[in-house]
């Protein structure tokens, strides 16, 4: 095809940014912010490190411009990528709402729930809860991940889970809690320490002990007024083992390594079996309890809203709150 001299060339008009974008890119970068790390996002993804690493500079390249920087191990948001950021949790939010408008069309409410929960939990009035709600409702199925406290706590900001079960401390925006199960933590000692027995034992005789503790009774932490309470009364033993599992604590202090912290409702049975011994001060050190926690501003699903719904009035006995 020829042009006339004086017939000026128009090139077809460039598609918007949006419409050149490949929209999977937006969910490999939300992971890569979340995680931390590329290495950690492409276990995630279950994809290789370099598919993440390239996935990355692709949507930098639709995008013009860095959107993240490596300082060390660490990555770091640029100003965009922040902004960014904030879109791709949004589309992430809308996205979930296509099983919400597909349930629409059934006679029965469908769905699945994810629940980040730790592993220490053990309730008798939960069980029956999934038993009935099972019952009620036998086309939501539950997606249950065990973590972490803090691993929860971060699901349920990130929105990554529909609830979290475990332990909570001030200090996240826009999350809600109620409480599922009281608990007062204690110091416990095995049959095979020098403690076992011993009924004229003060707090002072323990500040020396070697201690077993648990991953998230540091400062910050969900647990982090354990590590409060052996600060401010002097505390000077080693840390000799550490567990994010409460049934691994137990079987640690069981072993003799050190003493250490449980709920009482955890160490009872062990204590009338005669295999721990509770240890000053007998009124226990601090209240921790097991709460479910959501995020307000979370898009939830039919099936989401529901189950929590339900879970809170099965509850609802207990105190509750916000989480600011």
């Amino acid at each position: 095809m020829t042009m006339k001299k004086d017939e000026p060339f128009n090139p077809p008009p460039r598609r918007a940014l949006y419409e050149r974008l490949d929209w999977n890119l937006f969910r490999i970068f939300t992971v890569i912010v979340q995680e931390e790390s590329i290495t950690k996002a492409a276990t995630r993804l279950c994809v290789t490190q370099s598919a993440v690493s390239q996935s990355l500079r692709r949507f930098e390249e639709q995008v013009g411009c860095k959107l993240m920087v490596r300082n060390g191990n660490t990555l770091t948001l640029t100003s965009v990528g922040e902004k960014i950021y904030n879109i791709s949790t949004s589309i992430y939010e809308e996205v979930r709402r296509v099983e919400d408008a597909v349930e629409s069309n059934t006679i029965s409410v469908n769905g699945r729930i994810k629940i980040s929960m730790i592993s220490g939990f053990r309730s008798h009035d939960y069980d029956v809860f999934l038993g009935t709600f099972h019952k009620k409702y036998p086309n939501i199925s539950l997606d249950i991940e065990v973590c972490s406290a803090s691993e929860v706590i971060m699901a349920t900001v990130q929105k990554r889970s529909s609830l979290g079960i475990g332990l909570i401390k001030p200090g996240y925006k826009n999350i809600e809690y109620k409480v599922l199960l009281p608990q007062r933590y204690a110091f416990y000692c095995s049959n095979k320490h020098r403690f076992f027995g011993k009924t004229t034992l003060v707090l002072e005789d323990m500040l020396g002990e070697d201690f077993v503790a648990f991953t998230a009774d540091q400062i910050g932490f969900p647990l982090s007024s354990i590590a409060f309470f052996r600060d401010s009364r002097g505390f000077t033993g080693r840390i000799v083992a550490s567990s994010p599992n409460v049934y691994e604590i137990k079987r640690l202090i069981s072993a003799g390594i050190g003493i250490g912290c449980l709920p009482d409702h955890i160490a009872q049975l062990d204590v009338e079996n005669g295999h721990l011994w509770k240890l000053p001060p007998h009124e226990g050190i601090v209240d921790a309890n097991i709460v479910m926690i959501w995020n307000s501003k979370a898009q939830r699903s039919s099936a989401e809203q529901i189950f929590i719904d339900e879970l809170k009035e099965n509850f609802n006995s207990l105190d509750s709150g916000l989480i600011s």
